[in-house]
């Protein structure tokens, strides 16, 4: 696709569709921070502070165990244990693969989080601003 508006013109992306389901779903990315309180709540704004806590929660109808790594912006794993938990979804039609990231030793930059579950992998990106 190509931008229309005077601030994309000329930028170019590329999307693909592929034609085989996946059994890991897209990442709902979640904020506790000092204005949600004890709460987390659903954030579609990828920056991060340190003194915020990351949540991402998956959909998945897979069986198998769920794991979770910390990558940094060229793809190499840091040694940051993520935690990771399963929990039933109300509607009973699958489940949700929920990993708690720890951002306080993590320097300003661009980092992704790979959940890898059955035979799909899915990484989503975020960014932790000073």
């Amino acid at each position: 696709f190509t931008g229309a508006n005077a601030d994309t013109v000329g930028e170019v992306g590329r999307v693909t569709i592929s034609s085989a389901a996946s059994p890991l779903g897209e990442a709902m990315l979640l904020r506790r921070g000092l204005t949600t309180g004890q709460r987390y709540v659903r954030t579609s704004d990828l920056r991060f502070q340190r003194t915020d806590r990351l949540r991402l929660e998956l959909p998945t109808d897979a069986v198998g165990t769920p794991t979770a790594v910390l990558r940094d912006r060229r793809g190499a794993e840091l040694p940051v244990p993520l935690q990771v938990a399963e929990r039933a979804d109300a509607s009973g039609a699958f489940r949700w693969i929920v990993v708690d990231v720890p951002l306080l030793s993590l320097a300003p930059g661009d980092y992704a989080v790979e959940v890898v579950h059955a035979s799909a992998s899915r990484m989503t990106p975020f960014r932790l601003t000073p």
